[in-house]
C-alpha cells in the first residue's frame, strides 16, 4: 500500500511513468468490477475508460490520496451505480431501430455460468459486490475489508451469505430445469399424476 501510495503521488505531480504503472496494476481488476457489476461488456470498457480519464484530471487539483487502491475502487463503484440508476430510467433494445442494435454476439456462456450470472444479478448489491472482488477480481477478504472500510468478520458474513443464496437460486433453477425436461418427456399431468387423454 505505501509503495502504491508513492506511486499515486508520483502520478499526481506530473510522472507518466507512475501513471503506467498504476493502470497495468488496477486496470484488469477495475475492467472486471464494473464488468461482474453491470453485466454488459461495452458498459464496462467504457465506465473503465471514463475512471482513468477522471483519475488524469485529477492533476489539475491534486487530492490528498493514502489509500490508491480504495481511491480508485471508489469511484468504479460510484460510476457502476450511477450507470445502473441511469439504465433503469432507459428504453428497451426493443424500443432502438433495427440499425441501432449491437451488430456482434458475444460467445455463448456455458449452462452453469449463465445460471452463476443470473444468480449473481439477483444478489443485494452489497453481496454482489464482495462476490465480484473476491471471486473475479482477486482480492483477498482483508484487502475488501479495507477496501470498503468494514471489518473482516463482516465482510465474510456477506459473502457466506451470497454464496448460499446463489447456491440455493441455482438449486432451484436447475430443479426446474429437470421439472420442464420430464413435463415434456411425460406430457402434461392431471392433479392426480396420470397423463390426459
Amino acid at each position: 500500500m505505501a509503495n502504491d501510495t508513492d506511486l499515486f503521488s508520483r502520478f499526481l505531480t506530473g510522472d507518466d511513468g507512475a501513471f503506467i504503472e498504476l493502470f497495468d496494476c488496477y486496470d484488469r481488476r477495475l475492467r472486471m468490477y464494473c464488468l461482474k457489476i453491470v453485466s454488459n461488456v461495452e458498459s464496462a470498457e467504457d465506465l473503465t475508460q471514463e475512471l482513468w480519464e477522471r483519475v488524469i484530471r485529477l492533476r489539475a487539483n491534486p487530492p490528498e490520496v493514502a489509500e490508491p487502491a480504495r481511491y480508485l475502487m471508489r469511484i468504479a463503484r460510484n460510476l457502476c451505480l450511477r450507470h445502473i440508476e441511469r439504465r433503469r430510467q432507459v428504453s428497451s433494445l426493443d424500443d432502438l431501430r433495427e440499425s441501432e442494435h449491437p451488430s456482434m454476439a458475444p460467445p455463448e456462456p456455458s449452462h452453469m455460468e449463465e445460471l452463476v450470472k443470473i444468480a449473481l444479478e439477483q444478489l443485494p448489491f452489497e453481496q454482489r459486490e464482495i462476490l465480484v472482488l473476491h471471486n473475479y477480481c482477486g482480492y483477498s477478504y482483508e484487502d475488501i475489508a479495507e477496501l470498503r472500510g468494514e471489518t473482516l468478520g463482516s465482510v465474510k458474513m456477506r459473502a457466506l451469505r451470497a454464496r448460499g443464496r446463489i447456491g440455493r437460486m441455482i438449486s432451484a433453477f436447475l430443479a426446474l430445469g429437470k421439472e420442464s425436461e420430464s413435463y415434456s418427456a411425460n406430457g402434461p399431468k392431471t392433479f392426480f399424476g396420470e397423463n390426459d387423454q
